[in-house]
């Protein structure tokens, strides 16, 4: 039997792709003025963008698809994947300033971040409760780990 439940509805594998096609895209946008008028100021441009992107880079590697199948929770982004047991779980909460991005905490601090996609985003805009999805999504987690209903 093959239980399935989404737990973020954001691929940050694409998304972390699609950073990455942008950053090519920005820096070989850039090869022509280098070559044709080379200046300080379109220097310090390009290590602006860099910098930007390095940061963007560096942020986005830390975010996961995170899904649970089979009794095991899975953590994939574009660099790794990784599986634990459900009953490593401990909580979901909402993480930084944003409402929308949350935290799966397992029984040692491991913290994998995560985020939701669009329409459920959209759905939580004119949701009060800061913690709703958190709430949800923690009650479902630990009914499967103490094995009162499937998914």
């Amino acid at each position: 039997m093959n239980d399935k439940m989404k737990i973020s509805n954001y691929d940050a594998g694409a998304m972390q792709a699609l950073l990455w096609v942008f950053t090519g895209l920005n820096a070989v946008s850039l090869v022509p003025f280098f070559i044709w008028d080379f200046n300080p100021n379109l220097l310090a441009i390009a290590m602006i963008e860099a910098a930007v992107f390095g940061f963007l880079h560096y942020r986005s590697r830390d975010f996961w698809s995170i899904w649970y199948e089979n009794g095991n929770i899975h953590f994939k982004n574009l660099y790794k994947k990784q599986i634990v047991s459900i009953e490593r779980f401990k909580k979901v909460e909402t993480i930084g300033i944003s409402r929308y991005e949350y935290g799966l905490f397992l029984d040692d601090n491991t913290v994998y971040a995560f985020a939701l996609g669009g329409m459920e985003a959209w759905k939580l805009f004119f949701k009060m409760d800061r913690e709703y999805y958190a709430k949800k999504v923690n009650a479902k987690l630990l009914a499967l780990k103490n094995g009162r209903i499937d998914a």
